[in-house]
């Protein structure tokens, strides 16, 4: 029989807008400089909206241009209106926490800031040489979610769980074959592993 991962209900994404001019530089016609900006805007980026913020997946919907044509102004006034698959933003800074595992029933303490709940990016570096069987549970007792990890692996394999793109690899290579459960998320402020 097949099986199938039913994902969690998510937000929509949003719209963003942005209004301005542009200048075009000296010696450069004004039309090159507009479709070389909607050139740089093409395909999914991410939206820095200030120092600390931004968007993921963010993709031009609308490059609306007002200039008059049969003048010889040099500045064209732009509307730009960005879709975003993810409603949220995201802090640039990163936090992280290290921890080394001797057994089962550890408890790690994780702290989320913000406003929203974060999805985390586990790595986990397997100890010891040769091949070994693992059965990992990773069980956060602030949300009540868990998942776990069953395979074989070589020691200094690395396996990464990132929740926010719903990804298991195995030295940078697929590996959702190994995981069962729902990915793990983490609840503003301290949260329990």
């Amino acid at each position: 029989a097949a099986g199938g991962r039913a994902g969690l209900a998510r937000l929509a994404g949003k719209t963003i807008t942005f209004q301005g001019g542009l200048a075009a530089a000296a010696g450069s016609p004004l039309r090159d400089q507009i479709d070389a900006l909607k050139a740089g805007l093409a395909g999914t980026q991410s939206l820095y909206l200030s120092v600390d913020r931004y968007f993921r997946n963010v993709q031009l919907r609308d490059f609306e241009v007002r200039y008059d044509r049969t003048g010889y102004d040099r500045y064209a006034q732009l509307s730009l209106a960005f879709v975003t698959g993810d409603p949220y933003q995201y802090s640039v800074t990163v936090s992280s926490s290290t921890t080394t595992l001797s057994g089962s029933g550890q408890t790690v303490s994780v702290t989320a800031g913000g406003n929203a709940s974060a999805a985390p990016h586990l790595s986990l570096t397997l100890g010891g040489t040769g091949a070994q069987s693992y059965a990992v549970t990773i069980a956060n007792a602030t949300t009540g979610e868990s998942c776990t990890l069953n395979g074989v692996a070589t020691g200094g394999d690395v396996i990464v769980i990132d929740s926010l793109n719903e990804t298991v690899t195995r030295n940078s290579v697929d590996a959702m074959a190994l995981f069962d459960g729902r990915f793990p998320t983490l609840a503003v402020g301290s949260n329990s592993l």
